[in-house]
């Protein structure tokens, strides 16, 4: 492992900069005090200067004065750094100059015309004035000289300071090139010192700290220090940390595989949006490709009717923390289909904040099973409705024809036993005809009559069991029918019927619909003659038929006028065998439970409304269908 860039360059860097700044800090003071000397020493000197020139002027007489400042300035003009020396009156007139041209001249008529303030502040205050004039690199000294209380004389020396300066500075930075020299030899050993005992020991440390894949094991540092014992700790960590890693990975790819293999839509939702779904989730969702999903707000895939609820749950779920239970749900598919699925969704945290995991389990064929479960057991509930009916008609109406047979069999054998008696009577020659006479006439042929009628009673009503039962194992021809033809022709078959009760049938636009051509006719054929049976009889019959469309049903309508159904057996009319009025009518009473059973197995309704002495109403309900409406 490299060492990082924390100790490969910022160390060396911040050794630098410290000698940088040691340098320039070491220039700087050496500087300020250099050129501080220098400026003093040229402060001392122009002021010991004036100081001497003005005693010059000052002497016994005035030849000795002249003589004396002319020897002396002519030294001084010697000198590289004086500027200019000058000795004038009060009325700042030069008297004597280190240069010859200025004496007698007026001072603002001369090159040293800059030094009038000097000089007024002399004048003003009496008193010697020195100032250093930075910006120019030159100290003037002025000194005054009184007699008798007045100002006389003003002695004042100009010198340059800017070779002392100069001198100062290239002191300066010799100097510290010297000390820099130095600086730089302790930190480059100062380096390799610690590159020798620190940063090499801790790039092996850090080698110590590696977890990728693939790493050599590299052996931990030796020896007693503190690099040592964290090096050790380090080399235990890695082992442990590699160790949990590749548990980690290995969990991870077990929990990859995992979702990807499960049967359901797996979808990771954060702020609203999918940022994962799994590759059977694309296939349920009918997507080609991940984009189309991806980036999406999870809602747009709801059903409508299920939004609100949704969003509640996963609200309620991202403030409490806890998973919901798995509810049923409706999605919407890429393709605009709907999908019934059952939702359990867990609300996790990560580094980036807080997401959710849903998983949509689809529910399509157990939804269609329980629908097939219910529809079995109406089915069930039926036939154990008719099988209750059947037992009662076995127990009652088969007892009451077998009753009448046995008892008129016993009343035939009683005859016979008779007849017995008079042909052993005919024998003797005793026979009375006149007795014999009722027996061949009357009771044997009524009893005769009597079991016939039982016997067909009785072959009636198994007939209509084996009736029924056959119709739920009949096989359906399903296709479009055109009912207007259909009813047309029913009509037809029952012309006779019609033109006896002087029944008028109205006709209107009918739909087609889907089902068995010649069980649905069975239907309508058996609706149509009881409105003509049970037709009113003080008034004309009128029946009629209509249709309608919706939703993907045909709802058809049979209407008469009719003496109508009393409200206690509107309930009753569709169970076997029952009959509304057997002295008027014959049958066996199964035409609507036969017909109940038809539209049932069309997964269609059959329903009736009916007032007593106003009329009856059977409303049909089945598939649509797409055969043309007319004939």
């Amino acid at each position: 492992m490299k060492i990082p860039p924390p100790i490969r360059t910022t160390v060396p860097l911040l050794l630098l900069l410290f000698g940088v700044a040691f340098t320039l800090t070491l220039y700087l003071v050496l500087l300020s005090s250099n050129v501080e000397r220098a400026r003093q020493s040229v402060i001392d000197l122009a002021r010991s200067e004036s100081a001497r020139l003005s005693g010059l002027a000052t002497s016994s007489t005035k030849s000795e004065q002249v003589q004396r400042l002319t020897n002396d300035l002519g030294y001084l003009n010697e000198d590289p750094e004086l500027k200019f020396a000058i000795v004038c009156d009060a009325d700042f007139r030069v008297l004597r100059a280190s240069a010859v041209e200025w004496e007698g001249r007026a001072l603002d008529s001369t090159p040293a015309a800059f030094v009038r303030d000097v000089l007024d502040s002399v004048v003003k205050s009496s008193k010697s004035v020195l100032r250093v004039i930075d910006d120019r690199e030159m100290v003037i000294s002025a000194h005054a000289r009184k007699s008798k209380g007045e100002l006389v004389r003003i002695t004042l020396v100009v010198r340059d300071t800017s070779n002392p300066l100069a001198e100062a500075r290239r002191t300066a930075a010799a100097d510290t090139l010297n000390a820099a020299g130095v600086l730089s030899v302790t930190l480059l050993l100062l380096w390799f010192a610690m590159h020798g005992l620190i940063t090499m020991r801790l790039g092996r440390l850090m080698e110590n700290t590696g977890i990728r894949e693939g790493d050599a094991n590299v052996a931990s540092l030796t020896g007693a220090d503190e690099f040592a014992d964290i090096s050790k700790s380090f080399s235990q960590a890695r082992e442990e940390l590699r160790t949990r890693a590749g548990e980690i990975l290995l969990q991870t790819e077990r929990y990859r595989r995992l979702v990807e293999m499960l049967p359901a839509i797996v979808v990771v939702n954060r702020n609203e949006r999918i940022e994962f779904v799994n590759e059977r989730g694309l296939e349920m969702l009918r997507a080609t490709s991940k984009e189309q999903v991806l980036g999406r707000v999870i809602y747009e895939f709801i059903h409508p009717d299920y939004l609100g609820s949704t969003r509640r749950r996963l609200e309620q779920m991202l403030q409490s923390d806890e998973p919901t239970t798995a509810m049923e749900e409706k999605l919407i598919r890429l393709d605009g289909s709907t999908l019934n699925v059952e939702v359990a969704a867990s609300a996790f945290r990560d580094q980036r904040g807080t997401a959710i995991q849903m998983v949509a389990t689809d529910i399509s064929e157990r939804m269609e099973n329980a629908a097939k479960r219910e529809e079995l057991s109406r089915d069930l509930q039926d036939k154990h409705k008719e099988l209750e009916t059947v037992l009662y008609v076995a127990s009652h109406d088969l007892r009451s024809p077998l009753v009448n047979v046995m008892g008129f069999s016993r009343q035939l054998s009683n005859a016979c036993a008779q007849l017995g008696a008079m042909v052993d009577r005919a024998r003797e020659g005793t026979l009375d005809l006149e007795e014999m006479e009722p027996l061949v006439k009357t009771t044997i042929p009524r009893a005769l009559k009597f079991i016939e009628q039982g016997v067909a009673k009785m072959d009636a009503l198994l007939a209509g069991f084996l009736r029924f039962s056959r119709l739920g194992n009949a096989s359906m021809e399903m296709k479009p029918i055109n009912m207007s033809a259909m009813i047309k022709n029913i009509l037809g078959t029952l012309t006779y019927q019609i033109q006896q009760t002087g029944a008028e049938v109205r006709l209107g636009e009918l739909p087609s619909c889907v089902g068995d051509q010649t069980q649905i006719n069975q239907v309508f054929t058996n609706l149509i003659d009881n409105a003509i049976k049970y037709h009113h009889p003080d008034r004309k019959s009128v029946i009629s038929i209509e249709g309608r469309e919706s939703d993907g049903k045909v709802t058809f309508s049979v209407t008469d006028n009719g003496i109508g159904i009393a409200s206690a057996y509107v309930d009753k009319i569709f169970e076997i065998f029952h009959r509304l009025s057997p002295s008027l009518t014959q049958g066996e009473g199964l035409g609507l439970t036969i017909a109940q059973r038809i539209v049932k197995r069309h997964n269609g309704t059959i329903s009736v409304e009916s007032q007593p002495g106003e009329g009856t109403s059977f409303t049909v309900t089945l598939p649509a269908g797409d055969e043309p409406t007319s004939p």
